[in-house]
């Protein structure tokens, strides 16, 4: 049986159940707070590929601060602009984050953008796998749609019918955000997005109609992300 912060997965059963129980009455911003933080903390596992030794391993949520932080700014705010160092999980914090919000609320449609549309399926695949370590328990009272064949998802996509909620993912094409009104939009290396400026521009709409917009990046010299960081103050380091 896996380990998870310490724990085993029968000692989190009742944590397990509450988190299922909840789905679909997230109804405070605190109870959200609480309820994507202990997902974070105890359920989210993540890979890395420059470990051979072990590269799958939980969220080390507890001693990386900002994790945290983050995933509270998220809940609270509608506009955040994340100008990242490496290694510092920002990217798969927000897969998690994006996955949680799908899975735990009804007719969710949340967006990735990446500069093409491989780009996107591979974020989303990391959505895929943290799903696919996630509790059985978890996985059974909330089921991802799956192929004939038993694939998770499809291109571009990761659906829960169950309760109308979706994640999308679509390349830098002001025109394919616009046509999208999404609950969450993800633009993720934004500073390697030539097109990104027309992105933001359609995606505020996101904004106006209650939803929330996330742009992360390392940052790359002067360019159209740089300015918006620069104007709005969020730098995290």
């Amino acid at each position: 049986m896996q380990d998870i912060s310490g724990r085993r997965l029968r000692d989190l059963s009742d944590l397990i159940a509450m988190q299922i129980a909840s789905r679909g009455n997230l109804t405070t911003p605190e109870r959200q707070t609480k309820h994507l933080k202990d997902f974070l903390r105890y359920f989210v596992i993540t890979q890395d590929e420059h470990d051979a030794d072990n590269p799958f391993k939980r969220m080390p949520y507890d001693d990386m601060p900002h994790l945290g932080y983050l995933a509270e700014l998220w809940v609270n705010e509608q506009l955040l602009v994340i100008a990242k160092s490496r290694q510092l999980l920002c990217t798969w914090l927000w897969c998690a984050v994006l996955l949680w919000d799908t899975m735990f609320k009804d007719g969710r449609l949340n967006i990735i953008i990446n500069k093409r549309e491989d780009d996107a399926d591979e974020t989303i695949d990391r959505m895929r796998f943290i799903y696919d370590n996630l509790p059985g328990a978890m996985q059974a009272a909330i089921p991802a749609d799956r192929t004939p064949q038993g694939q998770l998802g499809s291109y571009c996509k990761l659906s829960f019918s169950q309760h109308n909620s979706l994640i999308r993912g679509l390349p830098q094409n002001p025109d394919a955000v616009r046509k999208n009104t999404a609950s969450n939009l993800f633009i993720d290396e934004a500073a390697f997005i030539e097109r990104a400026a027309e992105c933001y521009t359609a995606a505020l709409p996101t904004i106006r109609g209650g939803g929330k917009l996330i742009l992360n990046s390392t940052p790359k010299g002067q360019n159209f992300f740089a300015k918006l960081f620069q104007d709005l103050g969020d730098d995290i380091g």
